[in-house]
């Protein structure tokens, strides 16, 4: 009697020890067929942001093949394109820096990347190269075999770290590019190629390109290069400001003058003390103003002959 109820109890524990093993299959297989809809998340999203980032440059135009989705700047988004996210999360896993593997463990991660770099449209991150050399060899530099052993013991051994790590998003990598006026690349921030003036320009045009708030820009003519102020920035000033109110705080006279600027307001410095200064309003209004023109007349480029020519060509 009692052996009875001995294996009647063991047959149930076994019935639901079997019960939760098929459970824990079915979980695992949901995860399979989830993953990828989860890495399809992460392209969407870079998708998604690439679309707005279009939109905010191109807002009333269309871009034209071969050329770049705004007359002076492009923003690349390069798919978890960040190398130094993955590099970070990376080293979260490292086993000791004293073992053999240990030592080799940096440069494992940057093989890791390069390898997903030849590949993204087929790989979703980095993690997964590192999980096709553990589970398959595959992919894996005839140079890094010896390290496939004791890689795959130290990703086992930190199960529930790994297993989350392959789940972190590697960030997108973002850069920008400026063109000059004929549509040549004048260089990449990632590059360092752009000078300070040319991350200005790049940088203001899209401050320029979205909102409808109010925008101050404080002396343009000292961070911008000059040929970005009168070929790009001065047509832009003019279509924004019929959408958005745009003060200008500048020392060129000639730029609220080709920009038409609405209103103006001329300073002068005057003493105060012995050493200090303070800003008087010389004259206001518009630049049909005699006061206001005579103002900007007695420093502005050209002069006379200048004012006159703007005024016919943009018609104040």
């Amino acid at each position: 009697m009692q052996l009875d109820v001995a294996r009647k109890a063991r047959a149930l524990e076994l019935a639901n020890r079997k019960a939760q093993v098929a459970e824990l299959e079915r979980r695992v297989a949901a995860l399979v067929e989830l993953l990828p809809r989860f890495h399809d998340l992460w392209r969407r999203e870079t998708a998604a942001r690439w679309e707005v980032i279009t939109g905010v440059l191109w807002s009333d135009a269309v871009p034209k093949v071969g050329q770049p989705p705004h007359p002076s700047v492009e923003i690349l988004i390069d798919f978890s394109g960040d190398r130094d996210h993955f590099l970070t999360e990376w080293r979260e896993l490292s086993p000791d820096g004293r073992s053999k593997l240990g030592r080799v463990w940096e440069d494992l991660g940057q093989e890791a990347f390069a390898t997903f770099r030849q590949l993204p449209e087929e790989l979703a991150s980095p993690w997964e190269v590192v999980e096709q050399w553990r589970m398959e060899a595959r992919g894996i530099p005839a140079a890094w075999l010896d390290a496939l052993a004791p890689l795959r013991e130290h990703l086992d051994s930190k199960r529930d770290l790994w297993e989350t790590k392959s789940l972190v998003r590697i960030r997108d990598s973002i850069d920008l590019a400026l063109y000059r006026p004929d549509g040549s690349e004048a260089g990449c921030l990632s590059r360092k190629q752009l000078s300070d003036g040319q991350r200005n320009t790049a940088i203001l045009t899209l401050l320029l390109a979205q909102g409808d708030g109010p925008i101050l820009i404080d002396q343009p003519e000292d961070e911008l290069d000059s040929s970005f102020l009168y070929e790009q920035l001065v047509p832009l000033l003019r279509k924004i400001k019929e959408e958005r109110q745009v003060i200008l705080v500048t020392h060129n006279p000639n730029l609220p003058v080709n920009a038409d600027a609405e209103l103006v307001y001329a300073l002068s410095a005057e003493p105060v003390g012995e050493v200090g200064v303070r800003g008087v309003v010389r004259a206001q209004g518009g630049l049909d103003r005699k006061q206001v023109k005579e103002a900007v007349l007695d420093i502005m480029e050209g002069s006379e002959e200048a004012f006159r020519r703007r005024r016919e060509k943009y018609h104040f």
